[in-house]
């Protein structure tokens, strides 16, 4: 049986991401290479959800003066591009929150309008 997995947070828009929501994952680590003894970083896990993954595979890509961010840029845009269950779950992750919203906005009611405020020649 597999380790339940640790709450996380999507690292372009700070959702929380519960065990079973869809999203992307990039595995970071670094290694030394010709440095005598081979070294490696602990390794770790950026998530996105399924609309930032989406939305960042489709945006323009970063600048070459940043060439972590190109790479997984790159990366990201291939494994969405894959298959297009990913981009379904990136709309249907959309719809959800979009509904939400609205639900939201029909409790709320109907909006209070209040007077203008006085000016201090009318208040004198």
């Amino acid at each position: 049986m597999p380790r339940p997995s640790l709450p996380r947070e999507c690292m372009k828009c700070g959702c929380f991401l519960g065990p079973n929501d869809p999203s992307a994952a990039c595995v970071l680590f670094y290694q030394t290479v010709n440095m005598g003894k081979q070294r490696s970083s602990k390794s770790r896990r950026l998530h996105f959800c399924s609309r930032c993954a989406v939305a960042v595979s489709f945006s323009n890509a970063p600048p070459a003066s940043h060439p972590i961010e190109v790479e997984a840029y790159y990366s990201l845009q291939d494994l969405v591009s894959s298959d297009p269950a990913v981009n379904e779950m990136g709309l249907e992750n959309l719809r959800r929150i979009v509904n939400e919203r609205r639900q939201e906005l029909k409790q709320l009611g109907e909006p209070e309008f209040l007077p203008p405020q006085k000016r201090l020649k009318e208040a004198s």
